[in-house]
C-alpha cells in the first residue's frame, strides 16, 4: 500500500527524469532551451583504423593539408611539435615527436599533449569527410587514457564514423610509434557548417 501523497511507481517524483519514449526523443529541451535527444546517440563500433580502407584524396584536396601544420605557423599544435603524416577522405594520422617540452615530471608524454594530438588529428579527418571543407569546432571531446608513452613518438589516427549536415562524429587512437602500445582513445563531436567565403 502506498501512503497518501507519496509518489507511486507510475508517477515519477517531482524533478525526476521522465523515461524516454519515442514521442519525447525529439521534443525535450535542456536548461538552455536547446533541443536534445533523451537517449544517448549511439556511435557505430569501428574496427581498428586502417588507412587503406579510406579513399585517397584528389591532389587538389590533398595539397592544402601539406600546409596544415607548417613549422612557420604559430599555432598551438605546431608549437607542441605535431606533424601531419597522412590524410585521406575522413581519416588522418599525425605524429607528436618525443621532446622534453611535451613530457611530464616522470618522463612520460604529458596527458595534455596527448589530448592535443587526438583533437588535432580529428580536424583533417572531419574536413576531408565533406565534399568541401567546412568551418568546424570541437563541441565534445572524451578521452580514455589506457597507457603511457615514454621515450618514443606518439602517433594518433582519427577517423569519422558519422557525418551529418551539422555534426561529425570522430573516433581516434594514440599509440607509441615504435611500441604500438595503445595510450589513449578519444571520441569527439564537431559542429560543422558550410564555409563562409
Amino acid at each position: 500500500m502506498v501512503a497518501r501523497g507519496a509518489p507511486s511507481r507510475r508517477t515519477p517524483a517531482p524533478g525526476a527524469p521522465r523515461p524516454a519514449t519515442p514521442d519525447r526523443l525529439r521534443t525535450d529541451r535542456g536548461a538552455l532551451g536547446l533541443r536534445y535527444r533523451s537517449t544517448p546517440m549511439s556511435i557505430p563500433e569501428t574496427a581498428a583504423p586502417n588507412a587503406a580502407r579510406f579513399a585517397e584524396l584528389p591532389s587538389d584536396r590533398a595539397a592544402p593539408w601539406a600546409r596544415f601544420l607548417r613549422p612557420d605557423r604559430v599555432i598551438f599544435p605546431t608549437h607542441a611539435g605535431i606533424v601531419l603524416e597522412e590524410v585521406r577522405a575522413g581519416y588522418a594520422r599525425l605524429r607528436l615527436p618525443v621532446r622534453a617540452e611535451v613530457s611530464q615530471v616522470a618522463g612520460l608524454l604529458h596527458g595534455g599533449a596527448l589530448a592535443t594530438l587526438l583533437d588535432t588529428a580529428a580536424v583533417p579527418a572531419v574536413a576531408t569527410a565533406y565534399p568541401e571543407q567546412p568551418d568546424m569546432v570541437t563541441v565534445s571531446l572524451h578521452i580514455d587514457f589506457c597507457g603511457a608513452v615514454r621515450d618514443e613518438d606518439a602517433v594518433a589516427e582519427a577517423w569519422v564514423t558519422r557525418a551529418t549536415g551539422s555534426l561529425a562524429f570522430v573516433q581516434a587512437e594514440a599509440r607509441g610509434a615504435a611500441s604500438g602500445e595503445l595510450a589513449a582513445t578519444a571520441s569527439s563531436v564537431f559542429r560543422v557548417r558550410p564555409r563562409s567565403h
